[in-house]
């Protein structure tokens, strides 16, 4: 049987494979990232909080006491997780880094006095929301919380599936780990490989970074999980 490989931190597969396991997939994952946290030198003073990841959440805006205020959170899994830790003020964004830039900008037309933004992030960030921000007369700044580590091989398990033609389809979640498994495969002289493979996309711009001959490219409809998943049956 033929298997679906995810590309995710292993604390945040589990809950991915599960659902694939339940929609009759068999699914692996590869974890190409390892999630670091950055010790935060000093407290995270503004009128607004940014995140743009679960990871983003768990490594920085956990260290906020303060549950009033407003959270721009860039999709609804990471909304969820700020809802979790107590956050009643939380503005839930369309999936992407710079649609939630846009959102925001929006957003602040309608007030007189916003107030400042900090980004949480990792180390590598997809879109700077904070200079779109300044951009538009926005007091936004950036504070990284956590670092990501870039691994330069693959698991054992996960090589020989992969020699043995056992995946299918490889689900991408960010730019980061899409050009890394790229790599790692043109290290092993294995990139032939791709011509027999799917990769599906959680974004246009994640597809963009793709460079291997893939027997098919697909991008999910909107920036969700469930949506990635979708793509699978087409």
């Amino acid at each position: 049987m033929t298997s679906v490989l995810l590309t995710r931190p292993e604390h945040l597969a589990q809950t991915s494979i599960t659902k694939l396991e339940k929609l009759g997939y068999k699914a692996l994952n590869c974890p190409l990232v390892e999630i670091v946290p950055v010790r935060i030198k000093a407290p995270i003073s503004a009128q607004n909080i940014i995140v743009t990841s679960q990871n983003g959440v768990d490594h920085g805006l956990i260290h906020i006491k303060n549950y009033e205020l407003p959270i721009f959170a860039v999709g609804e899994k990471t909304a969820e997780r700020a809802k979790e830790l107590g956050f009643k003020n939380i503005f839930t964004g369309k999936g992407n880094g710079e649609d939630l830039a846009n959102q925001i900008i929006e957003v602040t037309k309608k007030s007189s006095r916003p107030g400042s933004f900090v980004h949480l992030c990792g180390s590598e960030i997809a879109f700077d929301i904070s200079q779109a921000l300044n951009q538009a007369k926005l007091e936004a700044s950036i504070v990284n919380v956590y670092k990501t580590i870039a691994h330069s091989n693959f698991p054992s398990a996960i090589e020989n599936a992969l020699k043995n033609n056992e995946i299918e389809t490889v689900l991408f979640y960010s730019v980061q780990t899409a050009t890394i498994f790229e790599k790692i495969i043109n290290g092993l002289g294995y990139k032939k490989l791709l011509e027999k493979m799917t990769a599906i996309s959680l974004s246009t711009r994640i597809n963009s970074y793709l460079e291997g001959a893939w027997h098919t490219r697909k991008i999910a409809a909107t920036p969700k999980e469930s949506s990635l998943f979708e793509m699978l049956k087409r």
